[in-house]
């Protein structure tokens, strides 16, 4: 089986050589808080991400996930990127999911073109509910 001449989701595509590679960073989390997506890209275990020296991620697909806690209302999802793990300096992206009490977990994906993450710089997720949640963000890890 040959490797694929290209990599990327939908329209959005990238030669497959040594230096492009397609990442999968992800959280989940029942706290209001700004957090780092976290990824076992280096083969070791699963950490905070930081974009190595000399790449840049782009962001091509976002999943989130929501599970009832009871509560109701609007939980706003923001992402960044940032110098530290778990905050944010630009933020770059917005969503908002809707709670209600005693309602099935929701899942949403949404593709996306976000070329906002910078070599040093942590992919940083924003959540305004204690419910249960997480998010999934697939991109390409490749050359500056």
């Amino acid at each position: 089986m040959t490797d694929p001449a290209t990599l990327g989701l939908g329209c959005n595509k990238w030669l497959n050589d040594a230096n492009t590679e397609m990442v999968t960073l992800s959280k989940e989390s029942i706290l209001s808080s700004t957090e780092a997506l976290e990824s076992g890209y280096t083969g070791a275990a699963w950490a905070d991400f930081v974009v190595p020296a000399g790449k840049k991620f782009i962001a091509l697909s976002i999943t989130l996930s929501q599970g009832d806690r009871g509560g109701t209302g609007v939980n706003t999802i923001k992402m960044g990127n940032g110098l530290v793990s778990g905050t944010i300096s630009d933020y770059v992206w917005q969503f908002q999911m809707y709670e209600e009490a005693n309602s099935s977990d929701s899942i949403v994906n949404i593709p996306v073109y976000l070329d906002t993450f910078p070599a040093g710089h942590y992919v940083n997720v924003e959540w305004a509910s204690t419910d249960r949640h997480g998010m999934s963000v697939t991109g390409i890890l490749t050359d500056v």
